[in-house]
């Protein structure tokens, strides 16, 4: 794990891209502990959810829609605090698939239900997650 997390600081997007994919599929695991407990630190992502490589926020917001999942106060306020507008510009991206993680991230982050996002996130809807999170919308969305 430590050299995953030291990885996601390397200059080459590429090892970036590779270390968050791995961590990725460790936040997976944690809601049905292993037999030794994984803990993937939420810092790095955070950071790289503001870099202006996309592949940075793209395999981040995948990592830590994986991490909100148990709906952790404390990271919802950190995202809120640290990542907002980033995730804000993400879930206007063109192609709903790159926006969905960083939906995902804001319907929860704004205290809409589990089942009211999904629901959302399915039909692929972005209104009722723009007005939970209070975004203007574009004639567009």
């Amino acid at each position: 794990m430590p050299d995953l997390v030291a990885a996601m600081n390397d200059s080459s997007s590429l090892v970036r891209n590779n270390a968050m994919r791995a961590l990725m599929v460790f936040t997976r695991y944690l809601p049905k502990p292993p037999a030794r407990k994984i803990q993937v630190p939420s810092q790095p992502l955070i950071a790289l959810l503001n870099s202006c490589v996309w592949t940075d926020r793209n395999k981040s917001a995948a990592a830590l829609a994986e991490l909100t999942e148990t709906r952790d106060s404390a990271l919802l306020e950190k995202l809120r605090r640290e990542a907002f507008p980033s995730l804000e510009e993400m879930e206007r991206w063109k192609n709903f698939g790159h926006a969905y993680d960083a939906l995902k991230i804001l319907g929860r982050i704004t205290g809409m239900t589990e089942e009211q996002l999904l629901k959302d996130l399915t039909s692929q809807s972005r209104r009722a997650i723009f007005a939970a999170a209070q975004i203007p919308r574009s004639p567009e969305d």
